[in-house]
């Protein structure tokens, strides 16, 4: 952001004012002191724990007197916790956020500023740097349920059908509105829901490239084999359920048993090799594939509910 554009937004009323911030933790304490130190003018956070071992939500309340933290005794994911944290908002809009992201106050009051001049708007997401610092922009249109990179760098806000859940900015109302996430989903592809369904319900999604910031991916809980089985399961299998929620069923099943063959292959391959992270990653994928052939819910879920 450049210095005149700062300048604008530290001029503007108190943006944390204005923001219920909410997000999600699960054995975080390794990126927990650098999420605080984001939120250090943030006057209402609300943090869910979901079963953390690793001292997180102590060292929260340590770092962040004001935060309230709600502890969990399960772990079913970020869109249940994250819903319940939504439940806490108090005020009109709602910072949701990864724990292995970094911004300022500059970048919310942007976020706020844009908000503002868009009533109709359900969110807006900054633009996010990787930890290479690079750019780490997806979008989707109307018609796609997929999202990719943008083709061309943007000049200014602009709308689109998909934000990233990494780091946006949510009307609390659109928010009520939706029913917040889909809980049927564990983790992945809960923000292209939410947001494909704030599209076709007429609210509009906007990136906001004056406001930006960073996302180091995979950083908010400690890797081992265990975590990747998770997170790789519920990658394949929250897709699958995306796509044959807002697409052709059929064609779904379809892609799944395409997918279910290629990933046991690439697992087998792996186990040829002795590489250990493929074949963990591989395999569960393939389970996560079956589980959503057999029509069975995800990760932690008894049974499925309406999306």
């Amino acid at each position: 952001m450049s210095a005149n554009a700062e300048a604008r937004t530290e001029m503007l009323p108190d943006p944390w004012a204005r923001i219920s911030v909410v997000f999600v933790v699960h054995n975080s304490a390794s990126v927990i002191a650098d999420t605080l130190d984001n939120l250090k003018q943030a006057t209402d956070v609300v943090i869910v724990d979901n079963q953390s071992s690793d001292g997180t939500p102590e060292m929260a309340e340590r770092l962040h007197p004001g935060v309230r933290v709600i502890r969990r005794d399960d772990n079913l994911g970020l869109t249940i916790a994250s819903n319940q944290g939504f439940r806490e908002a108090t005020r009109d809009y709602v910072l949701h956020l990864n724990p292995d992201t970094r911004f300022d106050t500059a970048c919310i009051a942007r976020l706020v500023q844009t908000m503002d001049e868009n009533p109709n708007c359900a969110v807006v997401g900054p633009l996010l740097y990787n930890n290479r610092d690079v750019e780490e922009l997806d979008v989707m249109g109307p018609s796609e349920l997929r999202h990719a990179k943008i083709a061309v760098d943007p000049d200014g806000p602009f709308c689109t059908w998909f934000v990233t859940g990494a780091v946006c900015l949510w009307r609390r109302s659109a928010l009520d509105a939706m029913d917040g996430f889909d809980e049927n989903i564990f983790l992945y592809y809960e923000d292209a829901d939410l947001c494909l369904r704030c599209a076709k319900a007429g609210w509009s999604l906007i990136i906001e490239p004056r406001a930006d910031g960073h996302h180091y991916g995979g950083q908010s809980e400690a890797m081992s084999d265990k975590t990747r089985w998770r997170k790789d399961w519920n990658m394949a299998w929250g897709h699958l359920y995306f796509e044959a929620k807002h697409g052709d069923a059929a064609a779904t099943r379809q892609l799944a048993r395409s997918l279910l063959v290629g990933h046991a292959w690439s697992a087998f391959l792996g186990l040829l090799t002795f590489r250990r992270k493929r074949v963990v990653g591989q395999a569960a994928r393939v389970a996560g594939i079956w589980r959503f052939l057999s029509g069975r819910p995800s990760w932690g879920r008894l049974d499925l509910k309406k999306g």
